[in-house]
C-alpha cells in the first residue's frame, strides 16, 4: 500500500517534484461529519469506535484512524518544489 507517489520533472537548470498523498480530496470527500471517538487510557489511546465498530489492537488503531481520515481528506498534501541547480547570487 503505497501512500505517497512521488514524479521528478528534470529541466534544463532545476527539477520540479510533485508529491501526492492518496486521501480523498476535500471536495470529493464525505460532506457529513462521521463521529469518531477514541478511548485513553494513561495517556494513550487503547480503543477507537466509529459507526458501530470497534478496534483495540495498537496496529488496528492506526489502521482504522489512517483510513478514517483518508477517507475525509484529512492529512492531504500537495507539494510543488523547484530546486534551481544554478543559483544566481547578488
Amino acid at each position: 500500500m503505497d501512500s505517497v507517489s512521488t514524479l521528478a520533472f528534470l529541466g534544463a537548470s532545476c527539477t520540479w517534484l510533485l508529491t501526492v498523498t492518496s486521501t480523498n480530496d476535500p471536495i470529493t470527500a464525505p460532506s457529513t461529519p462521521q463521529e469518531v471517538i477514541i478511548r485513553f487510557e494513561k495517556g494513550l489511546p487503547v480503543k477507537v469506535s466509529s459507526n458501530g465498530k470497534e478496534w483495540t489492537d495498537s496496529l488496528e488503531l492506526f489502521i482504522a484512524l489512517n483510513e478514517l481520515g483518508k477517507l475525509h481528506g484529512i492529512g492531504r498534501i500537495d507539494i510543488v518544489e523547484v530546486h534551481n541547480r544554478n543559483p544566481v547570487l547578488l
